[in-house]
């Protein structure tokens, strides 16, 4: 428990001092960590569930990160690819983007430079109005993205025996 004057900042800007704060930590049902913020003197409770992770399964990982290059150019890459999937899941750049933190001006730079890259766009948009715009992935960008997750499946499977060693020699 941590007690004593504590700024917050908050959206707008403007900061305020708080009494104390107080943290307890505890588990749910489903034995995820739960925190509990307890703002004193306003009345605001802030509670933070994290799903726990077992050491043994995800304490090392395996992650490879596969780019595509187009010159000096990164045509496709994790970020890009995680794009395309809540593009096709969403229905919208602006939705994707705050779904991954990214700026909307950022998405765009992202949906900009894959459709350069490639001999046809990838993702497809329509301006908003009244008919409310949204985008979706053209026939060529579910193909490279259903390419790229096989490249992603494969390496994984490829990688497996050698990736069992390495862990083997791994501090637990």
């Amino acid at each position: 428990m941590r007690s004593g004057p504590t700024k917050i900042s908050v959206k707008n800007s403007e900061a305020f001092a708080l009494s104390h704060i107080s943290l307890t930590h505890s588990k749910d049902e489903q034995s995820n960590l739960k925190t509990d913020f307890i703002l004193g003197g306003c009345g605001i409770k802030i509670v933070l569930i994290q799903a726990s992770i077992r050491m043994s399964e995800k304490r090392h990982q395996l992650r490879p990160r596969f780019r595509v290059m187009s010159n000096e150019t990164i045509a496709l890459g994790p970020g890009k690819v995680d794009l395309l999937r809540l593009v096709a899941e969403t229905g919208s750049i602006s939705e994707a983007a705050r779904k991954l933190g990214m700026s909307y001006m950022r998405a765009w730079t992202l949906v900009r430079t894959m459709n350069r890259c490639f001999t046809s766009d990838l993702i497809l948009s329509a301006r908003g109005g009244k008919t409310g715009g949204g985008a979706h992935l053209s026939p060529l960008g579910h193909r490279i993205l259903e390419l790229y997750t096989e490249i992603e499946r494969n390496s994984m499977e490829a990688a497996t025996p050698a990736w069992n060693q390495i862990k083997s020699f791994l501090a637990r």
